[in-house]
């Protein structure tokens, strides 16, 4: 196993047998290490002679916000699927008891979706609003 300054990764010669001429070997042992680190959320310095883990940087709140209004539009977008067929049924006289529940409960977490960015501590701290089942 390699890694590489200039490339910031690591390369497996088996498998990339042309390596970057600032290629090092590292030992399967410390690599392991890093990306277990990697996986526990902390990131990769390659400044040095040797890859090392590093704490990442907190989120800003401007990354918060994006990250918060980017997962409330994906619930809006399932919940917009959700319910257009729902509705239809309504509109065409043709819904169900249980139709009508589910939309209303659809509906429901659409509008809560909707409020996220009114509560007191969005976007660093957000009561999700639960999916329907």
């Amino acid at each position: 196993m390699f890694f590489s300054n200039s490339e910031r990764t690591f390369f497996d010669d088996e498998v990339n047998p042309a390596l970057p001429a600032d290629a090092k070997v590292i030992s399967t042992l410390d690599h392991a290490v890093i990306f277990a680190g990697v996986a526990a959320g902390k990131g990769i310095d390659f400044s040095g002679a040797r890859p090392a883990l590093i704490d990442l940087p907190s989120p800003t709140v401007e990354q918060f916000r994006e990250m918060a209004l980017s997962e409330r539009d994906r619930g809006l977008s399932v919940a917009a699927l959700r319910i257009a067929p729902l509705q239809d049924a309504v509109d065409l006289d043709d819904a169900s008891e249980a139709d009508l529940a589910e939309l209303k409960k659809w509906k429901q977490y659409r509008v809560a979706l909707n409020r996220v960015e009114l509560q007191t501590e969005f976007p660093t701290n957000i009561d999700w609003p639960v999916l329907p089942s």
